[in-house]
C-alpha cells in the first residue's frame, strides 16, 4: 500500500470503499491491475508498478484519488492472479482436459465454439487484407467488414475469460483431477511452477486442501502453518486455529504473533482473539483514522483513549475540511457529545 501518496482523508474513504465491497471486476494482465470502483458513479482504475490512473474528475487533475486507494487496499487482502500465467502453465493435454470439463459443466459454450474458429478467421482475413490491398484505405474497408461479420466475438472472449479467471484452477482443473485420483491432483499442483509469490500462494492453498481431502494431516498442517506465517491472512489463521484445542492453541498463538512479518494484519487477529488491549494499542499507534473507524465499535470500553485519538487526528482539520461523519462516530462513544463541545470540534 502506497500510503505516502495519498491525503489521510482520501486514504480513509478508499479504505471504506474497499471494506464496503465497492471494488469490482479486478483483473491482472501482466503487471497491470484493472478494476472498477462503484460509488455515486462507476470509475475505472489502472495500476502498475510505476503509475496509477482513474477516470474520475479528481484524478484527472493529476491527484491520487480514493478509487485508487480503494483498489490498493483491496489488493492488500485479495491476491489477483494473472490468467495468462495460469493458462501458460498447462500442457496441451491438460488444456484439452480442462476444456472438456468446462464444456461438460457449461454446455452452452458448445454453441460458441464456431465463434472461436471465426476469431482465427479474423486474423487471417486481416493479414490477407494487407497482403492484397496495398492501398491502406482500401484495406480498411475490408477489415471493417470482417469485424462486422464477427461482432459477438468480443462478448464471447470476455465471457470465457471471466470464467477462466475465476474458476480455471479452483473449480475446473483441480476438481477434475481430484475426482479421478487425489494423488494425481496433488502431483499436478506440485508440478505447477511460477516466480510470482501471489500465484505460488494460490497453488499452496490448493495443495493444502488436497492434502486435507487425502487425510494427510501432517502435510496439510505443514502447508497451512507456512501460509499463516507468510502474512497472517485471517482466513488461513482461523483455519489453523480450528485444528487445535484451546489449551493447545494459546501458546502456539503467542509464538506465532511474535513471528509474523510487519505487513501482517494483526488488527484482524487481535479482534479474532478478543485481545482488546492489543487492538487498542495498535489503533492508537496507527496514523490516520481508517483503522480507528473500523474498530471503534469494538473498543467502546476504552472511551477516553478513543476520544483522545479522534482529537489528535481531527484537530488540525477543524475549519478546513468537513468532519461531520467523524463527529457522528464520536457521538456514539460514551462521553462523546460533551467531548465535541469541550474541544470545539463542531464549527
Amino acid at each position: 500500500m502506497k500510503e505516502e501518496l495519498f491525503d489521510d482523508l482520501i486514504l480513509e474513504r478508499g479504505y471504506e470503499y474497499a471494506q464496503e465491497g465497492a471494488v469490482d471486476h479486478v483483473r491482472k494482465v501482466g503487471e497491470v491491475i484493472y478494476a472498477t470502483v462503484h460509488g455515486t458513479e462507476d470509475y475505472h482504475v489502472k495500476i502498475d508498478d510505476n503509475d496509477m490512473f482513474c477516470d474520475c474528475p479528481y484524478a484527472k487533475e493529476g491527484a491520487h484519488c480514493k478509487h485508487m486507494a480503494a483498489v490498493l487496499y483491496y489488493l492488500d487482502s485479495h491476491p489477483v492472479y494473472d490468467e495468462h500465467t495460469i493458462i501458460d502453465a498447462l500442457s496441451e493435454k491438460q488444456a484439452k482436459q480442462l476444456l472438456k470439463k468446462i464444456l461438460k459443466d457449461h454446455p452452452e459454450y458448445l454453441d460458441q465454439l464456431p465463434q472461436v474458429e471465426k476469431k482465427v478467421e479474423i486474423k487471417e482475413s486481416v493479414e490477407e487484407a494487407f497482403r492484397n490491398h496495398p492501398d491502406k484505405k482500401s484495406a480498411r474497408g475490408y477489415i471493417v467488414k470482417c469485424i462486422d461479420d464477427y461482432m459477438d466475438i468480443d462478448i464471447l472472449i470476455h465471457t470465457f475469460k471471466n470464467y477462466l479467471e475465476d474458476k480455471v484452477v479452483s473449480k475446473s482443473l483441480i476438481d477434475y483431477y481430484s475426482t479421478l485420483d487425489i494423488k494425481k491432483a496433488i502431483s499436478f499442483v506440485k508440478s505447477l511452477k511460477t516466480d510470482k509469490p501471489s500465484i505460488k500462494k494460490m497453488y499452496q492453498s490448493y495443495l493444502k486442501d488436497l492434502y486435507l481431502k487425502d487425510n494427510d494431516r501432517e502435510s496439510y498442517l505443514d502447508i497451512l502453518w507456512k501460509l499463516v506465517k507468510e502474512d497472517g491472512q485471517i482466513d488461513f489463521y482461523r483455519e489453523l486455529k480450528r485444528q487445535y484445542t484451546k489449551e493447545e492453541w494459546i501458546p502456539l498463538r503467542d509464538d506465532l504473533l511474535n513471528s509474523l512479518p510487519p505487513r501482517a494484519r494483526l488488527d484482524k487477529i487481535y479482534l479474532e482473539e478478543d485481545m482488546r488491549d492489543q487492538l487498542l494499542n495498535l489503533v492508537i499507534q496507527t496514523p490516520g483514522l481508517y483503522i480507528l473507524e473500523e474498530y471503534y465499535h469494538d473498543l467502546l470500553n476504552y472511551p477516553e483513549q478513543l476520544l483522545n485519538k479522534y482529537l489528535e487526528e481531527l484537530k488540525p482539520l477543524v475549519g478546513k475540511q468537513d468532519i461531520t461523519h467523524y463527529l457522528e462516530e464520536i457521538e456514539e462513544i460514551p462521553g462523546g457529545v460533551q467531548f465535541i463541545s469541550l474541544n470545539q470540534l463542531r464549527k
